[in-house]
């Protein structure tokens, strides 16, 4: 459906992996190379250490020469001197060798410290690269999408929106007046069309805004196929269950007082009666006194006709 040009940020990713593999390679080539300048001066020092051994062997030889008086006083002080340099020169190898294994870690750790930030840019890039994609993280249908042909994308913009029909939350606003019906696990009748949803209130919206309270309602059966992302529906909050009620269908008769008159039907005439009304909904109004089951109600608007106690009916 949306298909963004990778084209800069593949690039993008290339260079950051060539220079990844190119410091790698560094790294490699740096360590080859310090192993074997270490190698070189270990080999030195070994070389030395014998070389001194042979000398302090030289030096016992002319102290026993120069004892017997077969041998020069220069000659002994000659390799006495020639000891103490190569002893001299051993220690410096050490240092050297020492200084190298330490230039080695130190130079190592470098590396790898740039390694680290050219691996992070790298993953980074490639994150957004996956991105452009524009892979959808869960299943559902696409709501919107941009469909500018050539238009720039930044990170962060919208560019489709997918609604996930695995579930569906509704959101309901009523009049404060009713706020305090409101309760959290309450009971709720969702009506899409003719169709009537069970479910519970899971959130109130503490703050009243024009005098209206928001709640959302979370649904029993929440993936059901009547669902749509952004369909308009009607709420009813049941405050009330009552059972073996005398009802009629909800119309413009009833005006909301808990007395008042209304029409019954017998024969060709329309009685009028003063009844007590009980509990309503959108649906159905409860008829508490001077009414029996199987009374016909007339529930249009009788307004006009509250004066009169009985109306002649015609066909």
């Amino acid at each position: 459906i949306v298909k963004l040009n990778q084209e800069f940020a593949e690039s993008s990713y290339r260079q950051f992996k060539d220079e990844y593999d190119l410091r790698l390679n560094k790294k490699t080539q740096l360590k080859l190379s310090l192993e074997r300048n270490l190698i070189d001066l270990r080999s030195s020092y070994r070389i030395k250490e014998l070389t001194i051994e042979s000398m302090a062997k030289k030096v016992e030889q002319e102290e026993r020469l120069y004892k017997l008086g077969a041998g020069s006083k220069e000659s002994l002080d000659q390799a006495k001197l020639n000891l103490e340099i190569s002893k001299l020169e051993l220690s410096q190898l050490d240092e050297k060798i020492k200084n190298q294994a330490a230039s080695l870690e130190a130079d190592l750790r470098e590396l790898d410290l740039n390694i680290q930030i050219q691996a992070k840019k790298m993953a980074e890039q490639k994150s957004k690269l996956d991105q452009s994609e524009a892979r959808s993280a869960r299943d559902g249908i696409v709501t919107y999408v941009n469909d500018e042909i050539g238009a720039n994308v930044n990170s962060g913009d919208v560019i489709a929106r997918v609604a996930d029909l695995s579930s569906f939350k509704i959101v309901a606003t009523i009049s404060d007046i009713y706020a305090a019906k409101l309760q959290i696990g309450g009971p709720v009748s969702v009506r899409i069309n003719e169709l009537d949803l069970d479910g519970a209130i899971n959130q109130i919206n503490p703050s009243v805004e024009n005098g209206i309270v928001t709640f959302s309602v979370k649904l029993k059966e929440k993936s059901h196929e009547s669902l749509r992302s952004n369909l308009r529906v009607q709420v009813f909050v049941i405050t009330a269950f009552k059972d073996n009620v005398v009802r009629v269908k909800n119309g413009p008769f009833y005006n909301g007082t808990i007395d008042q008159n209304v029409f019954v039907i017998d024969g060709d005439q329309a009685i009028r009666r003063k009844v007590n009304i009980g509990v309503s909904n959108f649906d159905y109004v409860e008829l508490l006194t001077n009414i029996k089951a199987g009374d016909e109600v007339i529930i249009t608007d009788m307004q006009e006709y509250q004066h009169m106690s009985e109306i002649e009916l015609t066909d």
